[in-house]
């Protein structure tokens, strides 16, 4: 929010100082600082906010919570920036004319004309190399996994991480998977061909390698068997009938805190768990044991008993599962949402067909290197194409905004001299935002949580392509495509 806040606050300052050197009136350098950019400056923080907002149709609640509160800030931030700035303008000395000659030759200056030659005597090139880093993109996509590991969210020194691989190597596992089963009433899962289901299936969890160690009910009727012959091992399995076992559970039931049988099942034994230990995995190799584990367990049980698993493991996988089809919902939402607000700013439809290519070429190269180094969809990364896309606009909002009033006043045949005029400008604050974004963004780069870090790094690396998108695209493609009107 703070540098969603100080963007607006330098679109207002760059107008400002270029109008009080036009004019030498302080008073109506404000004035029309204000008057030029408070419209443009809403839309940004509008679709910035859409952008987060957009969040809010996903069904994982932490992620639904942050982009609504998200939204909320930043048009209470616009509201602060918008009114502070000229507040503060108002107190401070104008600038002097030399302030402006210099800046002429500094380096930001240097970018935007050697931007201006490119878009002006190669536009066509421009628009390949984009298109050819569009293809790259699209070639990283496929690629591009969805995988939810907790314990790689935390680096290799960090001391939760350090923890977690202490047990893992002098425990059974740190991770459990509980399965659930359920039967039509009393006794219902004592029954031998039930605990010889749920025998069978803690047999198929122990072929999966991650899967270190089983318990049951059925383990424990087993033990009871062998335990009354003597300690035969050819009794190691489960009795023939179901008065049998419900004698052993009796005399397990006899002792301190009914011998454990709480832990399994209920008193009526109406229904009973299969309880696993396991190893760090993600949730593309979970998601494959619950689905194969699934299919085996109804063909396994008998009519009657329901079988399901349960617990934090399948909390992941369908959290996974709605990270998919939350986000996809969410961004098309937002490019729906911003690119018809954006046509409604400029009272075409054009334009907002002008601004897609641009906006979502830099979304589309942060997913498809995602895909190409093996960075995975996660429940941080999962909001950087909602988020992205909102702030990524920004620019070309501010540049729409500023060309079209370039254009009409001079007219079609000057286009080109309105895209220079409208790059030397506007470009300046553009690029100011935007390192500003991105400087924001990498602060995250110190952060421990490791989702954290990977969020903070390719939302900056999008605001560096979408800055680049909006300095050389949407020039090129304007002074390509040479509309009557915009």
């Amino acid at each position: 929010l703070l540098v969603i806040g100080l963007a607006v606050i330098v679109h207002v300052i760059n107008r400002y100082e270029e109008a009080y050197l036009l004019s030498g009136d302080k008073k109506q350098a404000i004035r029309l600082a204000v008057e030029h950019l408070v419209l443009p400056c809403f839309l940004t923080s509008l679709t910035t906010a859409i952008g987060f907002a957009s969040l809010g149709v996903s069904r994982i609640l932490p992620i639904r919570e942050t982009g609504l509160l998200a939204a909320a800030g930043v048009m209470m931030t616009f509201a602060i920036a918008i009114t502070f700035a000229p507040a503060i303008l108002a107190l401070l000395k104008p600038p002097k004319p030399q302030v402006a000659t210099k800046r002429r030759r500094d380096f930001i200056a240097r970018l935007l004309d050697a931007c201006i030659r490119a878009v002006q005597t190669r536009p066509k090139t421009v628009l390949v190399v984009s298109a050819v880093f569009t293809a790259i993109a699209l070639v990283g996509l496929p690629m591009l996994q969805v995988e939810t590991n907790l314990i790689e969210y935390f680096k290799t020194d960090s001391d939760v991480r350090r923890s977690y691989n202490f047990l893992e190597k002098n425990v059974s596992g740190a991770n459990a998977f509980e399965f659930f089963i359920e039967g039509e009433g009393p006794d219902s899962v004592i029954e031998p061909a039930v605990l010889r289901a749920i025998e069978a299936t803690q047999r198929e969890l122990e072929t999966f390698p991650f899967v270190t160690v089983t318990q049951s009910l059925a383990d424990l009727v087993k033990m009871m068997n062998r335990s009354m012959h003597g300690g035969d091992e050819a009794f190691y399995r489960i009795p023939d009938t179901r008065r049998e076992i419900a004698q052993y559970l009796m005399l397990v039931s006899m002792g301190d805190d009914r011998g454990g049988l709480d832990e399994f099942t209920d008193i009526n034994y109406s229904y009973t768990r299969i309880s696993a230990r396991m190893t760090t995995v993600g949730s593309k190799s979970l998601r494959g044991m619950v689905e194969h584990v699934k299919e085996f367990t109804a063909n396994t049980f008998p009519t009657g008993i329901a079988a399901a698993p349960t617990g934090a493991s399948v909390l992941y996988v369908d959290m996974e599962r709605e990270l998919v089809h939350g986000q996809l919902k969410s961004f098309s939402l937002a490019i729906v949402i911003i690119i018809f607000c954006v046509a409604l700013l400029f009272g075409s439809a054009r334009v907002g067909l002008y601004s897609i290519y641009p906006n979502v070429l830099p979304i589309l190269m942060t997913l498809g290197l995602m895909g190409l180094v093996g960075i995975p969809i996660n429940l941080a990364t999962c909001m950087i194409p909602s988020i992205a896309i909102g702030i990524a606009v920004d620019d070309t909002i501010h540049f729409f905004s500023r060309f079209r009033r370039e254009y009409n006043d001079r007219g079609r045949q000057n286009l080109p001299e309105a895209l220079a005029h409208s790059l030397r400008t506007t470009g300046r604050a553009m690029y100011i935002t935007s390192a500003v974004l991105f400087c924001g963004f990498m602060v995250l780069l110190v952060s421990n949580f490791v989702p954290n870090l990977y969020f903070g790094v390719f939302t900056a690396l999008t605001m560096i392509w979408a800055l680049a998108a909006d300095l050389l695209t949407v020039p090129a493609m304007l002074n390509v495509l040479r509309p009557k009107k915009f």
